[in-house]
């Protein structure tokens, strides 16, 4: 990895060594490189506006999912309230018969 400040990119390299049949060796490699100085074109703010919208959903929708057990509770009088059954259960659902009192 290496870093060039002057065209403000960052570059990350891998070489690939393959061990084949009949002690070939075969070299492969990749790099990539990434701008650094960010928000400067109009696409850059559009993805920005993308970003910020994704992560303002996601924090309405995780603060959703923590408040419905409080909700629940004020309802209810506690988050894990079930209410009682009606029958006798699971043996008279699975058998077909009463379940013993």
């Amino acid at each position: 990895m290496t870093y060039n400040p002057s065209l403000l990119t960052l570059c990350a390299g891998r070489v690939d060594f393959r061990f084949l049949a009949g002690g070939v060796v075969s070299v492969g490699w990749t790099s990539e490189t990434l701008r650094t100085e960010l928000y400067i074109v109009l696409e850059d703010w559009v993805r920005l506006a993308l970003e910020l919208a994704f992560v303002l959903i996601v924090a309405y929708y995780l603060f959703l999912e923590a408040t419905h057990p409080l909700a629940h509770a004020d309802a209810k009088g506690h988050s894990l309230h079930h209410p009682p059954r009606q029958g006798g259960g699971c043996a008279e659902l699975l058998c077909g018969r009463p379940a013993r009192a």
